[in-house]
């Protein structure tokens, strides 16, 4: 039996790639989502609004 070890920084390199993945996933999925509620919103408006949300005293 042949067992691979890969170095710390192809490890990095795989799991950077993995979290890309499933960012994008979540975005379309999201993006689905808005479309089925009919809402007139993109993401990236999600997006400001999430941030406008978390903090006091911000603007556009």
């Amino acid at each position: 039996m042949v067992t691979m070890t890969k170095s710390k920084s192809e490890l990095a390199l795989e799991l950077g790639h993995a979290m890309a993945d499933l960012k994008n996933q979540v975005r379309r999925r999201l993006q689905q989502r808005i479309r089925e509620s009919g809402l007139n919103i993109t993401f990236e408006m999600l997006e400001v609004l999430a941030c406008l949300g978390k903090q006091d005293g911000i603007n556009q």
